[in-house]
């Protein structure tokens, strides 16, 4: 429990402050440069930060490796996991790095803009080199930091490198510098990010042993997972890709401002579900009775959040794109569908989240292999024909046809096949809250926010939120024993800290 305050503390703390950061830095670029240049750089920006996802092929099955030993505090077990995962890292990395080459030669030749083609090439082999760097040398301890409950160094990290990289770009903004400067400062904060994460890792797990011997046949699965993160970076970046392409890199400019909100969005929500999402894969290992109970309830708990979350997103995003590109004429950044498409992939993904955790701890992720190639297929052909008749919205059309499907197909796997019983209660809380969020359209079409400055968009955001937090878990409070029960006992455990604490002070 004390894991989960400290990365729900340092995660949502850390998150809002990258949040914030996160839109300084677009909004600079796009006054000083223009949204050309800033659709291309977030362009590349997204494709690599989901490039990068590959990792996680790797890190799922070493984390599910590591669950199995930290559970039994066996410290030679990790150690022969890390070893292993560190091998796999390094055996990937000269892949990686040929991916990066390619795409820096090749992209600049794809899209139609006036950006010189060097300038192109530059931005993505800059970019592309920092996940190099973190392939070969971070990545293989920032899964064991997870798989130990230990997300909140990794969002203090990450945070670290963002203020960082930020503090850097704006000053070479500020000082007239040209856009591949701008983008140097990202390589130099993940130089640094390697440099912390190793002596971290030295002094905390001291006891770690290189074990010359490791083999990475020991990661079970790993292939399948690595499958399953391709197919995901394919399925992920095909939107702002085809826009870029089939559309213009002005479009990606726009795309790429909505994608910023619901991304900022989703890395909050993702932190409350990060911060317990080690539990699941423990719990899966000791007790697989009680991990259901456990199954059901984080299932309602963090789903709930996300759709306040979209909801609250929903009603003031139009509001704050109007404010946030103010004095930007080159491109019309006030799009009314691109809400509804964007809050419709938010919650078709997030909704099948804890199935598909329960798949990877579940050591299922080969059985699932065909499924998530085929969600990726039809994410790629429903958006090259939809974006040909509708533009834009219709690269976002794509994305949800294939999610329908791929939600679906995980909901159903995960209760039939390993749960063993009807998926009919995870379809329940999934359409109470489309209705809660329907109702909650209606109402903002009815009674629409209007907003004039920053400050009062964030009173705006805290209060729509808070109603949103209560819309959702009210609801689910009276409908869910499972969440009155979870709610009680947190109310139960704060009250005894109250308490002692309490007496401490009269102490």
């Amino acid at each position: 429990m004390k894991k989960v305050t400290k990365n729900l503390i340092w995660g949502f703390g850390g998150q809002l402050l990258t949040l914030a950061m996160n839109f300084i830095l677009p909004r600079l670029i796009l006054i000083s440069y223009g949204s050309e240049i800033n659709g291309l750089t977030s362009t590349i920006t997204q494709i690599f930060t989901y490039i990068a996802l590959l990792e996680a092929g790797i890190g799922n099955a070493s984390k599910n490796c590591l669950y199995r030993f930290l559970a039994k505090n066996d410290q030679a077990g990790v150690s022969t996991t890390v070893s292993a995962t560190k091998k796999y890292f390094r055996k990937i990395t000269p892949l990686y790095s040929l991916c990066v080459l390619a795409f820096a030669i090749i992209y600049p030749f794809c899209v139609e803009t006036e950006i010189a083609r060097s300038t192109i090439c530059l931005l993505v082999f800059i970019r592309g080199l920092s996940g190099v760097i973190e392939f070969a040398l971070t990545n293989t301890y920032i899964q064991l930091l997870e798989a130990d409950g230990r997300n909140y160094i990794v969002s203090n990290l990450a945070l670290m490198v963002k203020a960082v990289s930020t503090s850097l770009q704006v000053a070479f903004i500020a000082m007239g510098l040209d856009i591949i400067s701008v983008q140097l400062a990202f390589l130099v904060t993940c130089i640094l990010k390697t440099i912390f994460v190793n002596i971290y890792i030295k002094r905390k797990y001291s006891w770690l042993v290189k074990d010359p011997n490791a083999n990475i046949k020991m990661l079970e699965q790993r292939g399948a997972f690595v499958i399953h993160e391709i197919s995901t970076v394919i399925f992920q970046n095909t939107d702002i890709f085809l826009i870029s392409i089939f559309c213009s890199v002005t479009d990606a400019s726009i795309y790429s401002i909505y994608n910023m909100v619901f991304i900022a969005i989703s890395g909050i929500y993702n932190i409350l579900f990060q911060s317990v999402d080690y539990r699941l894969g423990l719990e899966f290992h000791r007790n697989r009775g009680s991990y259901i109970k456990m199954h059901d309830t984080i299932e309602v708990i963090y789903t709930s959040f996300v759709f306040a979350a979209i909801s609250t997103a929903y009603v003031l995003i139009i509001p704050f794109v109007q404010l946030y590109t103010e004095g930007v004429n080159d491109a019309n950044y006030v799009q009314p569908l691109l809400p509804l498409l964007f809050c419709v992939i938010q919650i078709l993904s997030a909704s099948r989240a804890v199935a598909s955790k329960l798949i990877t701890v579940s050591g299922r992720a080969r059985n699932t292999v065909p499924n998530t190639i085929t969600e990726m297929l039809l994410n790629i052909v429903a958006s090259i024909i939809l974006i040909h008749f509708f533009g834009m919205p219709g690269a976002l059309g794509g994305t949800i046809v294939a999610l329908l499907y791929r939600t679906n197909d995980i909901i159903i796997y995960a209760n039939r096949k390993i749960l063993k019983r009807s998926s009919l209660r995870a379809y329940k809380t999934m359409a109470i809250n489309i209705v809660l969020f329907a109702l909650i359209i209606l109402i903002s079409k009815i009674v629409p926010v209007y907003i004039t400055s920053y400050g009062e968009f964030i009173l705006h955001g805290m209060i729509v939120l808070t109603l949103c937090l209560a819309w959702y878990y009210g609801i689910h409070l009276i409908l869910n024993r499972d969440v009155r029960e979870m709610f009680g006992a947190i109310a139960i455990r704060m009250k005894k800290i109250i308490n002692l604490e309490a007496r401490r002070g009269k102490v």
